[in-house]
């Protein structure tokens, strides 16, 4: 991993279906042992189908973010803020 930069894992959830269980158990990772995952900055998960939004067939994205705080650089601001 690059050194000086936040370094994000991003996961299609698509086709996984315990993907919330999955993060979940990642961010129980970089809390119990910080020291083994302080190069990740974080985790982001997306996910992209085709469903009715305002009775008009779309493309709904979903994403999350997990975060880790203590990793050796932070993930910036405006990253964030585009996830959530």
């Amino acid at each position: 991993m690059p050194e000086g930069y936040s370094n994000l894992i991003w996961v299609d959830g698509k086709n996984v279906p315990s993907i919330k269980i999955w993060t979940k158990l990642i961010q129980k990772q970089f809390v119990e042992k910080p020291e083994l995952n302080k190069k990740i900055s974080g985790l982001i998960t997306f996910t992209g189908r085709i469903g009715l939004q305002e009775n008009v067939i779309s493309i709904i994205n979903t994403s999350d973010i997990v975060i880790n705080e203590k990793a050796d650089n932070k993930i910036s601001n405006w990253i964030v803020e585009k996830i959530i």
